[in-house]
């Protein structure tokens, strides 16, 4: 066991502390935010304001709402169709504060190196690049225009001095002003050099090659439950496993999701079943593991006052997707008995829904939803408002709550025998 975990802390040290992984993380973190907004705006478009799907067909009073759709489609356009650019924006600025830069400004050259790459022959961007299908090239471009802006501003004979008299901020814009020429100038004729030679554009090539193929594999049920398996094996040692993951998690996961609220918002039916969202809903409901299980195992069954505190005060943070409490507290974390539960829980969850979504019995997730949304209300929204995400979830909270229950009982007789054995050494 200490090998194991030796080797996995390891592992956790390395992606934890390399920067463009953290940096693509927090990127998609702080992101967050607009694609609730763009969820947000599709349900009000959709499930409410709408006479085919929504409210508006069991109450036609809801439809004087119309004339305020266009509003929200506005911000459906402006946070899903351009997440590129924000990501770009965002990974370039967490990569130039690691590198020593102290200003936005290195962002702003990201945004401009992706432009160059783009195809402009239709006078402008269209969200074929600005839009889930950029994301890869975006990542890539951020990446290489952050690098080459770093080591050529390190070289004294491309920075502009200026006088003292000079406002600082002035002085800062110059003194990165050739290196800036110089990273989107070097980007675009990799760009140009691509499309020479290869015929495709860099984004066409980077979607083709390795974005289309990845969320092929990540799409699938396998390749959700391996993400879910890695991440639970590093909980169970004390690694935060999801933020280990993230940064491979999200971008595959989450463009499906996406392409779904574009489903959605034009009225047809959405491709995906695996998502990002759909591993929230279905797989981390209560927190890794699927500790929801455990504690109600605990508050049915557990005779022991140390278990049941644990279990209280765990409780509320649960239900906001929060289970740091119970994961350090009983311990789930270097416990070989409760790590078996808490990794197979979430894949035996994930299966039944995937299972049953296939059936067409429960609604596909179309929704991007905060992650801190409790159970049930998570699956009702993030299903567009279907009761059989509901009913669904409830399913996968019962079978986890069944599968925690032995291991739970093993783990109580365990307790109970190594304080027997305390007790008899001490007397």
């Amino acid at each position: 066991m200490d090998k194991i975990t030796d080797a996995l802390g390891r592992v956790g040290a390395f992606a934890g502390g390399n920067k463009y992984l953290s940096a693509l993380k927090n990127a998609f973190q702080a992101y967050m935010p607009a694609t609730i907004a763009g969820a947000f705006a599709v349900l009000v478009n959709n499930v409410i304001i709408s006479d085919t799907s929504g409210l508006g067909l069991l109450f036609p009073q809801v439809m004087a709402l119309e004339p305020i759709k266009p509003l929200f489609d506005a911000v459906i356009f402006a946070t899903l169709n351009f997440i590129s650019i924000g990501i770009i924006f965002l990974l370039a600025n967490e990569l130039a504060i690691s590198n020593g830069f102290k200003t936005l400004f290195p962002s702003v050259v990201a945004v401009l190196s992706f432009v160059t790459v783009s195809d402009l022959s239709t006078g402008g961007l269209t969200a074929a690049y600005t839009g889930t299908t950029g994301l890869f090239t975006g990542i890539f471009i951020a990446i290489l225009s952050m690098s080459i802006l770093t080591f050529l501003s390190h070289i004294e004979a491309l920075k502009v001095k200026m006088p003292d008299t000079v406002p600082s901020g002035v002085g800062a814009a110059f003194e990165v002003l050739f290196p800036a020429i110089l990273t989107v100038t070097i980007v675009s004729a990799l760009g140009l050099i691509c499309k020479t030679v290869t015929g495709s554009y860099v984004n066409e090539l980077i979607f083709n090659a390795v974005q289309s193929p990845l969320q092929s594999v990540g799409g699938t049920l396998p390749g959700i439950l391996i993400l879910s398996l890695v991440a639970n094996i590093f909980w169970t040692v004390g690694i935060h496993g999801n933020n280990l993951v993230a940064a491979i998690k999200e971008p595959l996961l989450l463009p499906l999701v996406l392409e779904n609220m574009e489903a959605v918002k034009n009225g047809v039916a959405a491709p995906n079943i695996i998502s990002l969202t759909f591993a929230q809903v279905f797989m981390e409901y209560t927190g890794s593991g699927t500790t929801i299980g455990l504690i109600v195992a605990i508050f049915i069954f557990s005779k022991r006052a140390d278990n049941k505190a644990v279990a209280k005060l765990s409780l509320s943070p649960a239900l906001f997707n929060i289970n740091e409490t119970v994961t350090f507290g009983i311990p789930i974390v270097m416990n070989p008995i409760l790590a078996i539960p808490f990794i197979i829980t979430p894949l035996v969850s994930g299966a039944i829904a995937y299972f049953l979504t296939v059936i067409g019995f429960c609604a596909k997730v179309v929704l991007n939803v905060p992650w801190t949304t409790p159970p049930l209300l998570n699956s009702f929204l993030a299903t567009g408002g279907s009761w059989t995400g509901v009913v669904t979830q409830v399913i996968c909270i019962t079978s986890v709550i069944l599968i925690y229950i032995p291991f739970f009982l093993l783990y109580e007789k365990e307790q109970n025998k190594e304080d027997l054995a305390r007790q008899q050494e001490q007397a």
